[in-house]
């Protein structure tokens, strides 16, 4: 059994499951990549674009996250500029598949492309999706002070879809997320993976958060929820039935100074979370918190404190 060791002002906690995955090739920015088959590149210059261009390549590139929010096709690549602000909401819609994922990528030189949320809901918006691939981007979501406002950077959602499966984040940075202290069912956070509803059992299948980092976030770092919580262990969660994600890997990510917890894992089963490393939680919550921990137990989890 491997075991996660996080460091915070407070403890040190480790969670981890006995289970192996396989490592995915790194995407890169060329709209020609050796052995794609399908699917369209499309590229975003925030700052030399335009919206009334193709975006189908690096001298037509669209300038805004609007345009860009649009229904994509399995195997479809957007690339955004490196060494660029983008303001706004990135919310595309369509979905993917394992074998024809749609991908979010960098492409040019310099620091990643940085996407500032401005106080939304979230800066990165995945909604009722699945077959998503997400790297080298850079978010933040400052707003107002707020105790009211729900935010998020990055912000996976299900809400009455049954399953969706694969979903990819890799080299991601989440910084500056003012969000209000809200854990369940709704949070705030860096990169949160969330299902919502109450008519359709809802669930994850096939995540992975992996080399990705989350600084200066409220309330949670890396997080999942889920409105389908409730089992003979659990009698009062919320929903239903329990709809467990599975196939949930969260390895090789770093997170500091978060409001409330680092990493916490809720409604999964057979959970990897391993390798992290988080330096100061609780930071600002008035809630309970921990470095990582399991919300709702998973199978052959370990805890340490010192």
């Amino acid at each position: 059994m491997s075991i996660s060791l996080i460091r915070s002002k407070a403890a040190v906690t480790a969670l981890a499951a006995a289970v192996s995955v396989t490592g995915l090739l790194p995407v890169t920015a060329s709209a020609h990549e050796p052995g794609r088959t399908s699917g369209t590149t499309y590229y975003v210059d925030c700052l030399r674009g335009s919206d009334q261009a193709s975006g189908t390549n690096s001298g037509s590139a669209w300038r805004t996250l609007a345009k860009a929010s649009r229904d994509y096709e399995p195997g479809d690549r957007l690339l955004l500029r490196r060494g660029r602000t983008c303001t706004g909401v990135l919310a595309p819609t369509g979905s993917g598949t394992a074998a024809e994922p749609i991908s979010i990528d960098a492409y040019g030189k310099g620091a990643k492309p940085h996407i500032d949320g401005g106080g939304a809901r979230a800066a990165v918006f995945l909604l009722n999706v699945e077959g998503w691939e997400l790297r080298n981007l850079d978010i933040s979501n400052t707003g107002a002070h707020t105790t009211t406002d729900r935010r998020a950077g990055l912000l996976v959602r299900l809400t009455d879809h049954g399953v969706g499966s694969h979903y990819v984040v890799d080299g991601v940075d989440v910084h500056d997320v003012n969000g209000a202290d809200f854990k369940d069912p709704d949070p705030s956070g860096g990169i949160l993976f969330s299902v919502t509803g109450s008519a359709v059992p809802t669930r994850f299948d096939g995540v992975r958060i992996e080399d990705s980092t989350v600084r200066h976030t409220d309330r949670t770092g890396i997080g999942t929820s889920s409105s389908w919580g409730r089992r003979a262990e659990h009698p009062n969660g919320p929903g239903t039935s329990w709809e467990a994600i599975t196939g949930l890997r969260i390895q090789r990510n770093k997170v500091y100074d978060v409001g409330g917890d680092g990493i916490v894992v809720q409604t999964a089963k057979d959970a990897l979370v391993e390798h992290n490393y988080v330096n100061g939680f609780n930071m600002r919550s008035a809630g309970y918190n921990a470095g990582i921990w399991p919300g709702i137990r998973t199978t052959s989890s370990t805890s340490t404190t010192r």
